[in-house]
């Protein structure tokens, strides 16, 4: 009897060791989707002095605010992860609001870019005009990558898929 239950808890234990390793790596990002609502949406109209024009998606503040690159597969957990976060600070006096828009962001000077930010418009968590975002990603081991020196596109979009200007940052990393 003894050895039958040594048998099922040392079966339990292997099972909750296992599963909590098999799922470390699940990493939620802290970026969705950007889902255009489904209501009718109608422009936004700004009064001006020749009378109501059409608002547009104004040019934005985004700053790097932190980025991490892999430790290395052996080193931990999910090692083969790095992560970047970004702030997006939006204008108070646009009549579009942050939660009403979401960001493309891509790559532009690189040959064969990491692939960290997907093809879709995505969102963040938001807190008064500013919008946060974590992007995490599978990178190279530390002995085979370089340095980063990456330039980076963002651009707003809204309901009715229009686009806003672009506004550029930088990538950097001492690795």
């Amino acid at each position: 009897m003894k050895v039958k239950n040594r048998a099922i808890c040392s079966a339990f234990f292997a099972y909750i060791l296992l599963s909590t390793t098999a799922f470390a790596c699940d990493v939620p990002d802290s970026v969705m989707s950007y889902r255009p609502s489904k209501k009718l949406v109608r422009v936004k109209m700004r009064e001006t002095s020749k009378g109501l024009m059409p608002e547009r998606l104004p040019a934005f503040d985004v700053s790097l605010k932190d980025l991490r690159r892999s430790p290395g597969r052996d080193a931990v957990p999910c090692g083969e992860l790095g992560s970047i976060k970004v702030q997006i600070d939006w204008p108070a006096s646009n009549l579009y609001r942050l939660n009403e828009v979401g960001f493309y962001f891509r790559i532009v000077d690189a040959v064969n870019p990491v692939d960290i930010f997907g093809a879709g418009p995505v969102v963040g968590k938001i807190e008064g005009n500013s919008m946060q975002l974590i992007f995490v990603f599978d990178d190279e081991e530390p002995k085979r990558r370089e340095p980063w020196n990456l330039t980076v596109e963002a651009f707003a979009v809204n309901a009715m898929m229009e686009i806003g200007p672009a506004v550029r940052f930088q990538l950097k990393s001492d690795d």
